[in-house]
């Protein structure tokens, strides 16, 4: 009897789901997060996670501007993308303006800002663990299959004895 070949006629697959992000967790160190700080301390520390052992550490000392960055590819397709994280803003700070500041934002290639997620000041500190998410879907539309990058900043003003510290952990982007 005559056999049959299969074909090499592609499927055509879904767009990938899940977490975009790899390590938002922080567990397995910095890596591939970038990080950066003005003092040149390591930003995933174990002082206080969310859950597991570790989270990014964002400043706590004057003139502070820290940095934890990863590039995502974003998905080709039509599905929704989302960045959620927790975030915990601690402050020494009595004065009623913004002096510490939490950026969350999307950069392009270039470093431009994309759109920013999240600014909050030392004003915003709960000393509390906070659960935020985004729809960035229409953020990224014109970037479907380029790289991205997601950026957590934290800046303090001078001061010799007041300061703010956030912390992130559990990040994910899916999409």
């Amino acid at each position: 009897s005559p056999t049959t070949n299969p074909t090499d006629t592609p499927i055509p697959q879904p767009p990938p789901s899940g977490s975009l992000i790899q390590n938002g967790g922080f567990e397995q160190g910095a890596d591939p997060w970038q990080e950066s700080s003005a003092n040149g301390y390591e930003i995933v520390d174990s002082t206080n996670p969310h859950s597991g052992q570790y989270s990014a550490y964002l400043c706590g000392y004057s003139s502070c501007d820290d940095s934890i960055s990863q590039d995502i590819t974003v998905p080709s397709g039509s599905g929704t993308i989302t960045v959620s994280y927790w975030w915990y803003g601690y402050t020494t700070r009595t004065a009623h303006s913004c002096r510490d500041a939490l950026t969350v934002a999307l950069l392009d290639s270039n470093g431009s800002v994309i759109g920013k997620l999240q600014h909050s000041c030392n004003t915003d500190a709960k000393n509390s663990w906070q659960q935020v998410s985004f729809d960035v879907t229409s953020k990224l539309s014109n970037y479907a299959g380029q790289t991205v990058t997601l950026l957590f900043n934290g800046r303090t003003a001078s001061s010799s004895s007041v300061t703010s510290v956030f912390f992130v952990d559990d990040v994910a982007v899916s999409g």
